[in-house]
């Protein structure tokens, strides 16, 4: 999709001051905002409008733009919720410095409420005193992007608070045929579609000697408490452990060079779940991958399965690494001698 790409300037601060606040609502800023936060006013706003750019990012990333001299929120809120935010970043150049309006938005409850100019008028003031309130260069120039993909009165409420075009440019995107929406953004699970999570957990030790140890069946009741609490059975073929839910039958896939330890667990019901796990390499060393699928449970049990696995995760990367003074590093599949 072709996508119109806008930069919009100010040069000179309004002449005229904000708009009081109404009484229903009010306008809080806050420095020290928590990447927790940020990304939650992300997705709140930016769910409407196709902002998918940052979902994806570490709490580490979203620390580290946070951590910019200057950056401030103004966060609109009314009915004892956020309704709309706008973030701040100053650019200090030498002698002077911009600021940047990295976001600015309405929730969805909030749109056509008369409430996003008056937001944004006190962004734009807040940005012009930023010099002063954070021992910053003089602020000469207050700037802000804007696309096609926004909401349809982003460009012309921009400019109805004096900004001026200073640039335009398209460019191809790859854009989903509609916006997530809020909740999706914010990570809440979509009725009728069953979810899956990877969950990982980094092992340091090599994946010769983690495939090695979660393969053992023998080590089952070490570390998946969640499927054997007690030692292994054989019957033919199969592996019998008493599960908290009852006996259980486990079948792993045979001995292979590629990570593989997908397992079938027949269940007390007879229904038969895979669950899919693999050791990968990794820069630290191994990582185990595994596949949780919500199947027929609601999200708070299925939240619970997902730290049950994560728990037997870190419970065998425990184990791996106590015993790694093996000094075992051979890929998975090599032949020691």
């Amino acid at each position: 999709m072709q996508v119109t790409i806008t930069t919009l300037e100010m040069l000179t601060p309004p002449a005229a001051a904000p708009r009081a606040v109404p009484a229903d609502v009010r306008i809080d800023r806050a420095t020290d905002v928590s990447p927790e936060f940020a990304r939650y006013l992300y997705g709140l706003v930016g769910g409407a409008w196709h902002w998918t750019d940052r979902l994806a990012w570490s709490r580490e990333q979203w620390a580290e733009d946070l951590a910019a001299p200057g950056t401030e929120f103004l966060v609109l809120v009314g009915d004892g919720q956020p309704l709309g935010y706008v973030q701040l970043q100053p650019q200090p150049r030498g002698a002077d410095a911009q600021v940047e309006v990295r976001y600015f938005g309405l929730a969805e409850g909030a749109i056509g409420r008369g409430l996003g100019g008056l937001l944004l008028e006190h962004g734009v003031a807040a940005a012009w005193t930023m010099g002063e309130r954070f021992d910053l260069p003089a602020v000469t120039r207050v700037w802000v992007h804007t696309c096609s993909l926004d909401g349809p009165a982003a460009l012309a409420n921009y400019q109805s608070r004096g900004f001026v075009v200073s640039g335009v440019e398209t460019e191809e995107q790859v854009v989903a045929d509609a916006p997530l929406g809020s909740w999706r953004s914010l990570g809440g699970p979509v009725a009728g579609r069953p979810e899956s999570r990877h969950i990982s957990e980094v092992v340091h030790a090599s994946p010769r000697a983690v495939w090695r140890f979660a393969s053992d069946p023998d080590n089952l009741p070490r570390w998946a408490a969640g499927l054997a609490q007690a030692p292994v059975r054989r019957r033919g073929e199969q592996l019998v452990v008493d599960s908290p839910i009852g006996e259980v039958t486990v079948e792993f896939v045979g001995a292979n060079d590629l990570g593989v330890l997908d397992h079938v667990v027949t269940l007390p019901s007879g229904e038969a779940v895979l669950n899919p796990l693999r050791v990968l390499e990794h820069p630290a060393g191994a990582e185990l991958v595994f596949t949780v699928r919500q199947r027929e449970m609601t999200v708070d049990e299925f939240d619970r399965d997902c730290a049950a696995v994560a728990a037997d995760l870190a419970r065998l990367r425990a184990h791996v690494e106590s015993a790694a003074a093996s000094g075992d590093d051979s890929p998975i599949g090599a032949t020691t001698h």
